[in-house]
């Protein structure tokens, strides 16, 4: 995973060495101009990302002066839950698991998969999983924050079990993409205001296992890529996420992302095979 600063890029990852050749997490960054650049690994302590107190590390965003990694992590007071990593340069990093807001209070366990940059600050996305006299309930959550440190939680209004994953932003606001956690899953969108003011959409495609994978902001529209069922589908949802529409993808595959290069859609896919880049030419609203 990796996030952009300017012409700065700062990315996460797992290395394999020691005496075992057993894999350990670090980052690398790289100065990138015309001519390219090269990527620098800054090796980080085993415990900063790994160790017996590790769950997970699962997203990177940056702004000018942060980048930030949100994952998961055996808390302080012993709760498992949510948690934040905070970089000034992407080489040296600082765990905040305990951070108010984000991490887990008494009675719950809270869980962040996704964060994206505001362009001045970050926001983050997961769920919070509480029990109750009916079983366990799961509600959706985008929290959000100026350095990665400090957090607001905002919760997103849901009928049933569902997690937030992904998000794009920019001044008007963010698109929210998530699913619901339920034996026969659909995705499911959010607007978010530049406040934090959440409001809901039509629920979106989906039927077996539905996984959101970005979401890209183009002029009244998003580009929600997403799997069903280990298959990469494309979809375009309105920025006030009403109205859902597929658009067809180019070859079947499972690994996939998505970015723009001036006005065209650019799609990465990786099948068994090859790696291909595909690039769509003056896409049209709605698909």
């Amino acid at each position: 995973m990796g996030a952009v600063r300017g012409s700065r890029v700062v990315a996460y990852g797992q290395a394999f060495g020691g005496a075992h050749s057993n894999p350990r997490p670090t980052t690398w960054t790289a100065d990138v101009t015309d001519q390219g650049g090269t990527f620098v690994e800054h090796e980080q302590s085993f415990t900063m990302f790994g160790g017996e107190d590790a769950i997970s590390v699962n997203a990177e965003a940056a702004t000018a002066s942060t980048a930030v990694l949100v994952g998961g992590w055996d808390g302080p007071g012993g709760r498992y839950g949510a948690a934040s990593w905070t970089s000034p340069d992407g080489v040296t990093w600082t765990r905040h698991a305990d951070a108010d807001g984000l991490s887990s209070a008494v009675g719950e366990q809270t869980a962040a998969s996704g964060v994206t940059s505001t362009g001045s600050g970050f926001v983050a996305l997961g769920s919070t999983m509480r029990g109750d006299a009916g079983g366990l309930v799961v509600v959706p959550l985008a929290w959000l924050s100026q350095d990665g440190v400090g957090w607001r939680r905002v919760a997103l209004p849901a009928s049933g079990p569902a997690r937030a994953d992904v998000a794009g932003c920019d001044g008007s606001g963010c698109v929210v993409v998530g699913g619901t956690q339920t034996a026969s899953q659909h995705l499911l969108c959010w607007t978010l205001s530049p406040s934090g003011r959440p409001g809901a959409g039509a629920s979106g495609p989906g039927s077996g296992l539905v996984q959101p994978g970005s979401v890209l902001l183009r002029r009244g529209e998003a580009y929600v890529l997403h799997q069903v069922d280990h298959v990469s589908r494309l979809a375009t949802v309105s920025r006030d996420c009403t109205r859902w529409a597929p658009v067809s993808l180019p070859v079947k595959t499972q690994d996939a992302a998505l970015g723009l290069v001036g006005d065209r859609l650019l799609l990465v896919s990786t099948e068994s095979a090859r790696s291909r880049i595909w690039l769509r030419n003056q896409p049209q609203e709605g698909g």
